[in-house]
């Protein structure tokens, strides 16, 4: 996840390999409003104000592949039958009001504003403290396995993307969301889950973050792929060398995400190769981590 500060708005930019929001028809929480563009000019000054830049970016070790292991995206018919596990945290993505109208058993709300500030704030992707609380008080230890679902696939692959960042093994999120859950009939309600705060403690993945002078100091090198996950629009200025793939691409009409082989032809037909190292951005992080989940979904391996 490339972390970096534009002129007038904080960004945050995930390497491509999984990613997240339910495509459930909420709007996009990082999609500008009418009117709005992002200048190169801002994104090459927000570059060059990196204080020390790392090692490159394109050096850096592949993250250990999990594809193999772990689930990243689970179905509602999967997700009924793992209802009620002791182990098993479901995070409900959506507005505060929508949660309370119905949701899914024992699921739990997670502020998705806060976590992106925090995310967004001057340390704040290295604040362990911050995010043992933000996740201890909703339920969740080392050793949870977390399901997050939402009506925008942005906002819930945010949720996603930070929980495997902090440490969290086992994070998923619901393929199609929670109109997904309705239409396959899953069992509703509107009681909150009492449960005791757990004891988190962050573990950062840091071959999931990409610095800002790791990026500028990589630029047009083979082994870096950056991707604008943004609209068409948005993408008339960007990032020098970066290849443009709306996020939006990535799933199907129903919101769901697009087969492991369509992903991957997706991925090669608009130049973004498997052996390489992909960033994702955006506005602020939300639809470049369902970028980078689609990409791990689609058996990338060294993504951020």
């Amino acid at each position: 996840m490339l972390h970096t500060i534009f002129t007038r708005c904080r960004v945050l930019c995930v390497v491509v390999s999984i990613v997240a929001c339910c495509g459930c028809g909420g709007q996009p929480e990082d999609q500008p409003t009418a009117g709005e563009t992002v200048a190169v000019e801002e994104t090459e000054v927000a570059l060059g104000e990196a204080e020390e830049p790392a090692a490159a970016i394109a050096e850096t070790e592949p993250a250990e592949a999990v594809v193999e292991e772990l689930n990243l995206v689970w179905q509602p018919d999967e997700l009924k039958a793992r209802l009620g596990e002791d182990n098993l945290r479901i995070l409900d993505a959506r507005s505060v009001d929508a949660y309370n109208e119905s949701h899914i058993p024992g699921a739990v709300p997670v502020d998705v504003a806060d976590w992106k500030t925090q995310a967004s704030a001057e340390g704040g992707l290295h604040d362990a403290e911050a995010w043992a609380e933000r996740l201890g008080e909703v339920g969740i230890d080392n050793s949870t396995r977390v399901v997050v679902y939402g009506d925008a696939m942005p906002n819930t692959a945010r949720i996603w993307w930070t929980l495997k960042y902090v440490g969290v093994a086992d994070a998923a999120v619901l393929d199609g969301g929670w109109q997904a859950w309705v239409d396959a009939g899953g069992e509703t309600s509107t009681e909150a889950p009492t449960f005791e705060p757990a004891e988190f403690t962050p573990d950062f993945q840091a071959q999931r973050l990409a610095e800002i002078g790791d990026v500028k100091s990589s630029l047009g090198s083979d082994g870096l792929t950056i991707v604008d996950t943004r609209s068409a629009g948005e993408f008339s200025e960007h990032i020098p060398v970066a290849v443009h793939l709306e996020w939006s691409e990535l799933l199907d009409e129903n919101g769901r995400f697009k087969s492991a082989g369509e992903l991957r032809e997706l991925f090669a037909s608009n130049g973004i190769d498997p052996s390489s190292t992909a960033v994702t951005y955006c506005r602020s992080g939300g639809r470049a981590s369902v970028e980078a989940l689609a990409l791990e979904l689609a058996g990338f391996n060294n993504v951020k």
